[in-house]
């Protein structure tokens, strides 16, 4: 159906959101190959319409960080979750919770990974920005600050 619907669409912005909605498809049934080229075709897209720079690019790098995270390469990964964070500091600043999210999945990745200090380094510079953008009281606070501690536990 979402083929169908794809060769009918005529705007680029229409097919990439049919193309991200397949690609979440993908990845939620597991798929991850058919994900990742799906996601890689947006991705290519994206760059063509807004360039390299534009939050939408951001956030398709990190799907497809995603994607790679649970192939488990996490290297690959890493470099893509990386990517996506220049990419959103450059389009929304240093403090935004979208910047604390992608720093927060690259300690993730880091962790599990086996690079606990970097990982450490990565959580805590998540919690200063959730901090700044959200407050002390805030939800994703507390979760980074449970990451934190079960890296603590396991040294």
């Amino acid at each position: 159906m979402y083929k169908k619907l794809l060769a009918l669409q005529r705007r680029s912005s229409d097919k990439i959101s049919t193309l991200v909605n397949i690609g979440q498809l993908y990845y939620k049934t597991e798929n991850y190959t058919q994900a990742l080229l799906t996601f890689t075709e947006v991705l290519r897209i994206q760059r063509g319409m807004h360039g390299n720079d534009s939050v939408d690019v951001a956030a398709t790098l990190s799907s497809i960080g995603f994607v790679l995270f649970r192939q488990e390469l996490f290297d690959d990964a890493l470099q893509y979750f990386i990517k996506s964070l220049r990419v959103c500091k450059r389009s929304l600043g240093e403090i935004h919770g979208d910047v604390a999210k992608i720093m927060c999945n690259i300690a993730t990745v880091c962790f599990y990974g086996g690079y606990d200090d970097e990982a450490m380094k990565f959580y805590r510079e998540s919690l200063k920005v959730e901090q700044a953008a959200f407050g002390h009281d805030h939800e994703n606070v507390a979760r980074t600050l449970h990451h934190v501690s079960q890296i603590h536990q396991q040294q």
